[in-house]
């Protein structure tokens, strides 16, 4: 498998109440909204988008991506509007290992209420069926409660704390571990359809 075989043409995956999809020149407004928002890029790689210019060269970045066939990410957009709440993706596919990162970020009006475990159950579902992934890996700083707790709700376990692991920020940073591998994905397939 290749890359490309996926993320040439990246599907969208469709859950209750989310679509993730490929971001789309009209998210601009609402990606830079939330983009913007300090409390939404406190504990992500990247600094708040200062003007909507740079939430535009995020997104041709983006869209550079998806049309040289490499790992892009899904806009995470609200069913009932169309409205971009967020974004999600795969990051560090090693194919030989068939392992990768997951990552995300969603818009403060949606947090606590189940939206980004939804979007997380449907990238990990796509990770394993489509990617042929054995196990997907994911990280948050240690005081982000709220993305630790996301991991779990998913099924991920907690495999402990690389210290001072990345540079983000101006400060190296410790990050907490979480990762799910394929058959503890299929035991809890089976329990949420037996339970």
């Amino acid at each position: 498998m290749d890359i490309s075989d996926i993320y040439a043409d990246l599907q969208p995956l469709e859950t209750e109440r989310l679509s993730l999809r490929k971001l789309r020149e009209g998210d601009l407004d609402d990606f830079y909204a939330w983009a913007s928002d300090p409390e939404v890029a406190r504990y992500v790689t990247w600094d708040a988008h200062k003007s909507p210019d740079d939430t535009r060269e995020f997104m041709d970045g983006v869209s550079d991506r998806y049309k040289r066939g490499e790992i892009g990410p899904w806009a995470i957009a609200h069913r009932a509007d169309n409205r971009m709440i967020g974004l999600i993706e795969f990051g560090d596919w090693d194919i030989k290992h068939s392992r990768a990162t997951l990552g995300y970020a969603l818009a403060k009006g949606y947090w606590n209420a189940g939206y980004m475990t939804e979007a997380v159950r449907a990238a990990i579902d796509f990770g394993f069926r489509q990617m042929a992934l054995n196990r997907i890996e994911a990280r948050c700083r240690i005081p982000n409660i709220g993305s630790a707790r996301v991991m779990e709700k998913c099924g991920m376990r907690f495999e402990g704390i690389s210290r001072e692991v990345t540079f983000v920020k101006g400060r190296f940073r410790d990050l907490k571990i979480y990762a799910i591998v394929k058959r503890d994905w299929r035991t809890h397939q089976n329990a949420d359809k037996h339970g």
